[in-house]
């Protein structure tokens, strides 16, 4: 989104989000050139495409920023995933600097990885669904109930597997990129 289409659609808040990121260097234009809509998203991968968004790019520092995850099936037959599939994402939040922004509980699964006091969290039963041809698989999570995010601009992008359309192993679908600014 340009300078004058987020003056537009924000106003006030989006000339402070604007002020913030000329001071880091423009960081908006420079870290990602996607749009926010699932238009000109993530590419469709063997038939699969995940797209995310945010209702809004401009959040205050003590707002939920809600990321929409949105898994679309293009291929001819039905593929099965997980009923609740968040924790098959992996998310990239990448700050206005251009540095990787760490999970809160990335830290601690280090250490335990390099204490030996490796933990095993699993739901036990999972259901799974079937997205058939056409159809999609729609999920929100809170990105600051797992990211530190300060006031600043970040970039976004998801990646998940699924299974091959050949079912013989799995292949990486990368979503798009979105930028979201948090403001003090």
């Amino acid at each position: 989104m340009r300078i004058l289409e987020m003056i537009r659609a924000f106003g006030a808040l989006a000339l402070l989000a604007l002020t913030g990121a000329v001071v880091c260097g423009n960081a908006v234009d420079r870290t990602i050139d996607s749009p926010q809509s699932s238009e000109g998203g993530g590419e469709v991968t063997e038939g699969v495409q995940l797209l995310i968004d945010t209702e809004k790019q401009v959040f205050v520092h003590d707002e939920a920023v809600m990321v929409n995850f949105r898994l679309k099936n293009f291929r001819p037959e039905a593929f099965s995933t997980r009923n609740s599939a968040l924790n098959d994402y992996s998310i990239e939040v990448i700050d206005g600097s251009g540095r990787r922004v760490a999970a809160r509980d990335e830290d601690k699964r280090k250490e335990e990885e390099a204490t030996g006091k490796i933990r095993y969290i699993d739901g036990g039963y999972k259901r799974y669904l079937k997205i058939q041809p056409g159809d999609e698989q729609s999920e929100s999570m809170d990105l600051k109930g797992a990211y530190s995010l300060l006031p600043g601009t970040y970039a976004i992008r998801a990646k998940r597997n699924v299974v091959s359309s050949d079912g013989n192993g799995f292949v990486t679908i990368v979503s798009n990129r979105i930028v979201v600014t948090v403001l003090e």
